[in-house]
């Protein structure tokens, strides 16, 4: 089980992830913006993944990565992408801001859980070391 923070302005995305991530067993945390995603990490310290969408209102998700980055304890903290965009200088840009694997929309449950499971076992294989 992980604590995973989801940043998304759709609810029903956010009520999507929610329930197949809790069927995984992880609890998970929601904020609807980039603002509220910074802030909802900076109080959670102990979470372990980010799902993060790129067009959100307050902040885009590549600038709200940036800022995650800046908190010491978050630095190295797993950022999953969550979107529709494909611009390759826009995928680059999340790349140099942290994001480590892109999540193309549709959501699909299985490739969902299968992408947060590997990035959570990179990250506590790389954190334990």
């Amino acid at each position: 089980m992980a604590k995973i923070l989801v940043v998304d302005d759709s609810e029903l995305i956010c009520m999507y992830l929610e329930e197949t991530l809790d069927k995984s067993g992880h609890q998970v945390i929601i904020a609807r913006d980039g603002l509220a995603g910074v802030k909802a990490a900076d109080e959670n310290k102990d979470i372990e993944l980010i799902i993060l969408d790129f067009g959100m209102p307050q902040m885009d998700g590549v600038t709200m990565a940036k800022k995650i980055r800046e908190i010491p304890e978050l630095a190295e903290i797993p950022m999953l992408m969550l979107t529709t965009e494909s611009n390759p200088i826009v995928k680059e840009e999340g790349k140099k801001a942290g994001i480590w694997a892109w999540i193309s929309k549709p959501l699909i449950a299985e490739k969902l859980t299968k992408t947060v499971d590997n990035a959570l076992e990179q990250y506590r294989s790389v954190k334990s070391a």
